[in-house]
Protein backbone atom coordinates (compact mmCIF):
# COMPACT_ATOMS: atom_id res chain seq x y z
CA UNK A 1 0.00 0.00 0.00
CA UNK A 2 2.88 2.12 0.46
CA UNK A 3 4.30 1.82 -2.82
CA UNK A 4 0.99 2.88 -4.10
CA UNK A 5 1.41 7.03 -1.73
CA UNK A 6 4.94 7.65 -3.09
CA UNK A 7 5.46 10.12 -6.13
CA UNK A 8 6.43 8.58 -9.51
CA UNK A 9 10.07 9.37 -10.88
CA UNK A 10 10.77 9.68 -13.99
CA UNK A 11 14.06 7.28 -15.66
CA UNK A 12 15.72 10.98 -15.80
CA UNK A 13 15.16 12.19 -11.48
CA UNK A 14 15.94 8.39 -11.22
CA UNK A 15 19.42 7.81 -12.58
CA UNK A 16 20.27 11.45 -11.54
CA UNK A 17 19.20 10.02 -8.08
CA UNK A 18 21.38 7.43 -8.20
CA UNK A 19 24.63 9.42 -9.18
CA UNK A 20 24.16 11.79 -6.25
CA UNK A 21 24.07 8.53 -4.06
CA UNK A 22 27.13 7.01 -5.47
CA UNK A 23 29.26 10.52 -4.95
CA UNK A 24 28.29 10.84 -1.58
CA UNK A 25 29.34 7.21 -1.00
CA UNK A 26 32.65 7.80 -2.55
CA UNK A 27 33.40 10.79 -0.42
CA UNK A 28 32.61 8.92 2.75
CA UNK A 29 34.69 6.17 2.18
CA UNK A 30 37.54 8.28 1.34
CA UNK A 31 39.40 9.38 4.72
CA UNK A 32 39.04 13.00 5.43
CA UNK A 33 42.67 13.88 6.28
CA UNK A 34 43.17 12.38 2.97
CA UNK A 35 40.71 15.03 1.30
CA UNK A 36 42.13 17.66 3.31
CA UNK A 37 45.76 17.02 2.20
CA UNK A 38 45.95 19.56 -0.05
CA UNK A 39 44.45 22.46 1.72
CA UNK A 40 46.57 21.80 4.38
CA UNK A 41 49.76 21.35 2.54
CA UNK A 42 52.10 24.12 4.92
CA UNK A 43 54.75 24.48 1.72
CA UNK A 44 51.35 25.17 -1.09
CA UNK A 45 49.74 27.61 1.94
CA UNK A 46 53.40 29.27 2.61
CA UNK A 47 53.04 29.87 -1.23
CA UNK A 48 49.54 31.52 -1.38
CA UNK A 49 50.14 33.63 1.37
CA UNK A 50 53.42 34.79 0.03
CA UNK A 51 51.71 36.12 -3.26
CA UNK A 52 49.79 39.07 -1.67
CA UNK A 53 51.83 39.32 1.40
CA UNK A 54 52.80 42.37 0.93
CA UNK A 55 49.45 44.00 0.88
CA UNK A 56 48.63 42.65 4.08
CA UNK A 57 49.11 43.93 7.68
CA UNK A 58 51.77 44.30 9.73
CA UNK A 59 51.39 41.25 12.05
CA UNK A 60 50.02 39.32 9.18
CA UNK A 61 53.93 39.73 7.63
CA UNK A 62 55.12 39.33 10.80
CA UNK A 63 53.54 35.63 11.30
CA UNK A 64 53.87 35.08 7.94
CA UNK A 65 57.99 35.61 7.84
CA UNK A 66 58.12 33.44 10.83
CA UNK A 67 56.36 30.29 9.41
CA UNK A 68 58.33 31.09 6.14
CA UNK A 69 62.05 30.93 8.61
CA UNK A 70 60.25 28.08 10.54
CA UNK A 71 60.03 25.79 7.18
CA UNK A 72 62.77 26.62 4.70
CA UNK A 73 65.10 26.83 8.00
CA UNK A 74 64.09 24.44 10.47
CA UNK A 75 67.47 23.62 12.19
CA UNK A 76 68.32 27.24 12.48
CA UNK A 77 65.28 27.68 14.02
CA UNK A 78 65.58 24.59 16.46
CA UNK A 79 68.93 26.55 17.72
CA UNK A 80 67.30 29.67 17.65
CA UNK A 81 63.92 30.43 17.34
CA UNK A 82 63.58 33.96 15.85
CA UNK A 83 59.73 35.13 15.77
CA UNK A 84 59.19 38.59 14.15
CA UNK A 85 57.09 41.08 15.18
CA UNK A 86 54.96 43.72 13.59
CA UNK A 87 57.53 46.64 15.69
CA UNK A 88 60.34 45.28 13.39
CA UNK A 89 58.77 46.38 9.98
CA UNK A 90 58.73 49.89 8.22
CA UNK A 91 54.83 51.25 8.66
CA UNK A 92 55.27 51.98 5.04
CA UNK A 93 54.99 48.44 4.69
CA UNK A 94 51.35 47.78 5.68
CA UNK A 95 47.38 47.15 3.39
CA UNK A 96 46.93 50.83 4.42
CA UNK A 97 47.93 53.14 1.19
CA UNK A 98 50.49 50.55 0.25
CA UNK A 99 52.37 52.66 -2.84
CA UNK A 100 51.74 50.28 -6.56
CA UNK A 101 55.14 52.09 -7.86
CA UNK A 102 58.72 50.85 -6.09
CA UNK A 103 59.61 54.45 -6.28
CA UNK A 104 56.82 55.42 -4.21
CA UNK A 105 57.56 53.00 -1.68
CA UNK A 106 61.29 53.50 -1.38
CA UNK A 107 60.42 57.48 -0.90
CA UNK A 108 57.93 56.76 1.80
CA UNK A 109 59.96 54.04 3.39
CA UNK A 110 63.08 56.20 3.70
CA UNK A 111 63.05 58.43 6.97
CA UNK A 112 65.49 60.98 4.88
CA UNK A 113 65.74 61.00 0.92
CA UNK A 114 68.93 63.46 1.87
CA UNK A 115 70.62 60.68 3.91
CA UNK A 116 70.10 58.12 1.19
CA UNK A 117 72.17 60.65 -1.65
CA UNK A 118 74.37 61.87 0.98
CA UNK A 119 75.30 58.02 2.47
CA UNK A 120 79.22 57.62 3.14
CA UNK A 121 79.63 54.59 4.63
CA UNK A 122 81.17 52.19 2.34
CA UNK A 123 80.57 48.49 2.38
CA UNK A 124 76.87 48.85 4.28
CA UNK A 125 74.36 50.81 2.16
CA UNK A 126 71.77 52.39 4.16
CA UNK A 127 68.84 50.65 2.38
CA UNK A 128 68.97 46.84 0.71
CA UNK A 129 66.85 45.34 -1.33
CA UNK A 130 66.64 42.10 -1.97
CA UNK A 131 64.96 40.53 -5.35
CA UNK A 132 63.85 37.07 -6.67
CA UNK A 133 66.37 37.41 -9.98
CA UNK A 134 68.53 39.18 -11.43
CA UNK A 135 65.68 40.68 -13.96
CA UNK A 136 63.67 42.03 -11.23
CA UNK A 137 66.73 44.08 -9.99
CA UNK A 138 67.15 45.17 -13.31
CA UNK A 139 63.50 46.58 -12.85
CA UNK A 140 63.66 48.11 -9.75
CA UNK A 141 67.24 49.83 -10.87
CA UNK A 142 65.32 51.63 -13.76
CA UNK A 143 62.55 52.73 -11.94
CA UNK A 144 64.73 54.73 -9.08
CA UNK A 145 67.15 55.86 -11.35
CA UNK A 146 65.30 59.45 -11.25
CA UNK A 147 66.16 59.55 -7.52
CA UNK A 148 70.07 60.06 -9.08
CA UNK A 149 71.04 57.40 -6.08
CA UNK A 150 74.33 55.49 -6.32
CA UNK A 151 73.08 52.34 -6.52
CA UNK A 152 75.08 49.13 -6.29
CA UNK A 153 73.68 45.74 -8.40
CA UNK A 154 74.63 42.76 -6.57
CA UNK A 155 73.58 40.00 -8.67
CA UNK A 156 75.29 37.67 -11.12
CA UNK A 157 74.79 37.98 -14.86
CA UNK A 158 76.08 41.44 -14.25
CA UNK A 159 79.43 41.71 -13.01
CA UNK A 160 81.80 38.94 -11.28
CA UNK A 161 81.54 38.33 -7.50
CA UNK A 162 85.41 39.78 -7.63
CA UNK A 163 84.28 42.74 -9.89
CA UNK A 164 81.72 43.24 -7.16
CA UNK A 165 83.72 43.01 -4.50
CA UNK A 166 86.20 45.65 -5.23
CA UNK A 167 82.94 48.00 -6.58
CA UNK A 168 81.92 48.22 -2.88
CA UNK A 169 85.33 48.82 -1.48
CA UNK A 170 85.79 51.48 -3.72
CA UNK A 171 82.96 53.96 -2.26
CA UNK A 172 79.71 54.18 -0.66
CA UNK A 173 76.36 53.35 -2.19
CA UNK A 174 73.37 54.39 -0.40
CA UNK A 175 70.93 51.74 -2.33
CA UNK A 176 71.87 48.00 -3.04
CA UNK A 177 69.63 46.14 -5.13
CA UNK A 178 70.88 41.85 -5.45
CA UNK A 179 69.47 38.93 -5.10
CA UNK A 180 69.80 36.54 -1.71
CA UNK A 181 72.66 34.09 -2.44
CA UNK A 182 74.88 37.01 -4.14
CA UNK A 183 73.90 39.01 -1.14
CA UNK A 184 75.13 36.39 1.21
CA UNK A 185 78.75 35.46 -0.92
CA UNK A 186 79.71 39.44 -0.66
CA UNK A 187 79.00 39.00 3.12
CA UNK A 188 81.26 36.32 3.52
CA UNK A 189 78.71 33.21 3.83
CA UNK A 190 79.24 30.03 1.89
CA UNK A 191 76.35 28.14 0.95
CA UNK A 192 77.32 25.34 3.70
CA UNK A 193 76.81 27.92 6.24
CA UNK A 194 73.57 29.20 4.74
CA UNK A 195 71.94 25.55 4.94
CA UNK A 196 73.78 24.22 8.23
CA UNK A 197 74.45 27.35 10.52
CA UNK A 198 74.65 30.91 11.80
CA UNK A 199 76.90 33.09 9.47
CA UNK A 200 79.61 34.58 11.09
CA UNK A 201 81.60 37.28 9.41
CA UNK A 202 83.06 39.17 13.04
CA UNK A 203 86.29 37.61 11.65
CA UNK A 204 87.14 38.73 8.55
CA UNK A 205 86.19 41.62 6.33
CA UNK A 206 83.58 40.93 3.95
CA UNK A 207 82.94 43.75 0.84
CA UNK A 208 79.15 43.78 2.52
CA UNK A 209 77.84 43.90 5.63
CA UNK A 210 74.58 45.44 7.15
CA UNK A 211 76.88 47.35 9.72
CA UNK A 212 75.32 50.57 8.99
CA UNK A 213 71.90 49.47 7.53
CA UNK A 214 69.31 50.66 8.02
CA UNK A 215 65.57 49.53 5.91
CA UNK A 216 65.85 46.07 4.28
CA UNK A 217 63.11 45.98 1.43
CA UNK A 218 61.99 42.27 0.73
CA UNK A 219 60.73 42.51 -2.83
CA UNK A 220 57.66 40.24 -3.31
CA UNK A 221 57.01 40.18 -6.83
CA UNK A 222 55.70 37.39 -7.98
CA UNK A 223 57.54 34.81 -10.60
CA UNK A 224 55.56 33.30 -14.05
CA UNK A 225 54.90 30.46 -11.64
CA UNK A 226 53.66 32.59 -8.43
CA UNK A 227 56.34 31.73 -6.15
CA UNK A 228 58.10 35.20 -4.63
CA UNK A 229 61.61 35.55 -2.93
CA UNK A 230 60.59 34.38 0.12
CA UNK A 231 58.87 31.08 -1.66
CA UNK A 232 61.13 30.14 -4.32
CA UNK A 233 63.14 26.94 -3.56
CA UNK A 234 66.03 28.80 -5.17
CA UNK A 235 66.38 31.93 -3.45
CA UNK A 236 64.14 31.14 -0.03
CA UNK A 237 66.52 29.33 2.10
CA UNK A 238 69.03 32.40 1.62
CA UNK A 239 66.61 34.81 1.72
CA UNK A 240 65.38 33.82 5.33
CA UNK A 241 69.07 33.41 6.52
CA UNK A 242 69.60 37.04 5.46
CA UNK A 243 66.76 38.09 7.23
CA UNK A 244 68.20 36.45 10.37
CA UNK A 245 71.46 38.32 9.90
CA UNK A 246 69.08 41.33 9.73
CA UNK A 247 67.38 40.61 12.81
CA UNK A 248 69.79 38.27 15.15
CA UNK A 249 71.09 39.99 17.80
CA UNK A 250 75.35 40.78 16.67
CA UNK A 251 77.60 42.84 17.58
CA UNK A 252 78.19 43.65 13.72
CA UNK A 253 75.14 44.13 13.02
CA UNK A 254 72.26 47.82 13.59
CA UNK A 255 69.47 46.68 16.32
CA UNK A 256 67.47 49.00 14.49
CA UNK A 257 67.28 47.47 11.06
CA UNK A 258 63.47 48.18 9.88
CA UNK A 259 62.05 45.29 7.32
CA UNK A 260 59.52 46.22 4.15
CA UNK A 261 58.11 43.89 2.36
CA UNK A 262 56.86 45.28 -1.34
Amino acid sequence: DDEYLKPSLSNDQRDRLDDQASDSGDEAKEPASKRRKVSRDPAKQLVLDGRSIANKTLQEQADFLTKAMSHHLPTMQSRHQITFEPKQFCKSSSVEGHPSSFLSFLKSSVTSMKRLKKHKKIGSPLVLVVCVSARRAVSLLKEVAPLKVRAAKLFAKHMTMEEQNEVLQRGPFGLAVGTPHRLLQLMGCSDDEAEDQEVSTQDSSPALSLRDTELLIVDNHNSHKGFTVCTLNDTAKHCMTLLRQAVGKRSDVKQNIKIALF
